[in-house]
């Protein structure tokens, strides 16, 4: 892992070899596998703007990932992800 973002909704994401986000009960589970761009892509840096996330790849440009419409085994993360507790 090299980066983390917290989007809008207050899900985690971590980001290096792959793309994950925090699902409740704080397993991580992987977002790449759906995106195709991701196959042998690191990701530098994620920075969460307007519900998308904004991921830096390197020598292979930026990519713009809408986190509403990413889907996980387990479902839409904007349906499935985990929130982080409000201080």
């Amino acid at each position: 892992m090299l980066t983390l973002a917290l989007d809008d909704a207050g899900r985690l994401w971590l980001a290096g070899e792959g793309l994950w986000v925090i699902e409740k009960g704080g397993r991580a589970v992987a977002v790449h596998p759906k995106l195709p761009f991701m196959v042998d892509t690191t990701i530098r840096d994620a920075q969460a703007v307007d519900g998308k996330l904004v991921l830096s790849l390197g020598d292979r440009g930026v990519a713009v990932v809408d986190v509403g419409t990413v889907r996980t085994n387990t479902g839409t993360v904007g349906a499935a992800a985990g929130r982080l507790p409000s201080s």
